[in-house]
């Protein structure tokens, strides 16, 4: 069917320190509010309507953490060295003879 889905009003905010291996995160989610919800609704073809609604009630001011490490696994390769160097030097207009 098709799904209606209202928009929630949510905020957060965020700090982040981003390595090359990972990255670290502090935030807060709902800073200004207490509460949370969320509502949609499916229509389908056969009449048949399905509704939802979802109320969060004392998660405003929650505070996060946040820890994402890349592993890096496998072989590594070296690039080898150019054996042909491709450049061109042209600049492209043709010159006629007079």
């Amino acid at each position: 069917g098709q799904l209606l889905y209202y928009g929630t009003p949510i905020s957060y905010s965020q700090l982040q320190y981003v390595n090359s291996n990972y990255s670290l995160a502090l935030g807060i989610l709902l800073p200004f509010k207490d509460s949370w919800n969320g509502k949609q609704e499916t229509y389908n073809v056969n009449d048949f309507v399905m509704k939802s609604n979802t109320d969060i009630f004392d998660n405003g001011n929650m505070v996060f953490f946040s820890l994402v490490y890349n592993f890096s696994f496998g072989k590594v390769f070296k690039e080898k060295e150019k054996q042909i160097q491709n450049s061109d030097n042209d600049s492209g207009i043709f010159k006629a003879k007079q």
